[in-house]
C-alpha cells in the first residue's frame, strides 16, 4: 500500500520556540490554534510534553451545554470521560480537556483532507490507504460503542508523514450495545 506523503504549500514550517498559528481552524463552536513551545523540550507542564506540536481548541461562550441536550449535542469539552479513553493510531489524541475554561488541547494532526485536496491529487493506492486507515479508526470506535456521527473529509486529517486521523468528536456519542 502506498502511504501518502505531503509536500508543498501545506507543509509545516520548521518548529521554532513558541510559534503560534492562529488560523489552524474555525467552526460553529470554536476556533483552533496550532502552537509549539520548545523552550523546555525535556520537561512537562500540566502533563503536556513541551516541544510537541499541539492544537488548542477554544469554544465560544454560547457553545455550553444546556439542559435537555443529547450527548451528541454536547461540545467536546463536556465529553472528557469519553474522549480521554480514546487511544488509537487513527484517532486524535486528546491531551488536556478543561471544561472550566472551555478548552481542549489535542495532538497536532496535520491538515484536513478537504483542505489538502484543494492542492494535492492522490493516486488510487494513496486513496485506498487513507480509506482503510479511516475504517480502522471507525472500527475501533464502534468496538467501544462510540458513534462519531460526523465523518467527512473535513474531519479526517493527514500529516506530512502520511498519518491519517479522525478528529472532531463534538457530535460523538456513546451508544448502547445491541442485545
Amino acid at each position: 500500500m502506498c502511504k501518502p506523503r505531503i509536500s508543498g504549500p501545506l507543509s509545516f514550517r520548521p518548529i521554532n520556540a513558541n510559534v503560534k498559528e492562529n488560523h489552524a481552524g474555525k467552526g460553529d463552536y470554536g476556533k483552533c490554534e496550532r502552537f509549539y513551545s520548545t523552550q523546555y523540550s525535556d520537561k512537562k507542564e500540566d502533563g503536556i510534553q513541551i516541544g510537541r506540536p499541539l492544537i488548542r481548541k477554544t469554544f465560544y461562550a454560547a457553545s455550553s451545554n444546556t439542559l435537555g441536550e443529547s450527548e451528541s449535542e454536547k461540545p467536546e469539552f463536556e465529553k472528557a470521560d469519553l474522549l480521554e479513553k480514546l487511544k488509537h493510531p487513527n484517532i486524535v489524541e486528546y491531551v488536556l480537556i478543561d471544561p472550566k475554561h472551555k478548552t481542549i488541547i489535542m495532538e497536532d494532526t496535520g491538515f484536513s483532507l478537504a483542505e489538502i485536496r484543494e492542492t494535492v491529487r492522490f493516486s488510487f493506492y494513496e486513496e485506498l490507504y487513507i480509506f482503510l486507515k479511516v475504517l480502522d479508526g471507525v472500527q475501533y470506535l464502534h468496538d467501544r460503542d462510540i458513534c462519531h456521527n460526523d465523518i467527512y473529509e473535513g474531519n479526517i486529517t493527514l500529516k506530512k508523514d502520511g498519518t491519517v486521523k479522525i478528529i472532531d468528536f463534538g457530535s460523538a456519542e456513546k451508544t448502547c450495545p445491541e442485545s
